[in-house]
């Protein structure tokens, strides 16, 4: 499976399991949160430290995904010099917290 999801009282992470998330890992991403209605009101974590690729498409996911829940915060953890790119140039840095590594992020987040 290319993606997990663990969580505790007060924050949830989805960690993508998968070297690069394009076009066609959405609809497997899509259909695995799905199972999980309690997304809503946690604050999130997503870990795309193993993604060194990630296309318009999962940019797109994430920012829908942002969108359509009530987080009460939502970060990522990424190491990829392409996909840090990716979120600069389209100000995604600007919007969500980016870390290097879980220890930080979930140092932040809770």
């Amino acid at each position: 499976m290319a993606f997990f999801l663990y969580s505790n009282d007060s924050l949830t992470v989805i960690e993508v399991k998968t070297n690069r998330f394009d076009a066609k890992m959405i609809p497997h991403f899509r259909q695995y949160l799905n199972q999980f209605e309690q997304l809503a009101s946690q604050k999130l974590l997503i870990d795309l430290t193993g993604v060194i690729f990630m296309d318009s498409s999962a940019l797109g996911t994430i920012m829908a995904l942002h969108k359509t829940y009530d987080f009460g915060e939502m970060s990522i953890i990424s190491q990829s010099p392409s996909v840090l790119n990716l979120f600069k140039l389209t100000k995604v840095d600007q919007l969500l917290n980016i870390y290097r590594d879980i220890d930080h992020a979930v140092e932040d987040m809770t």
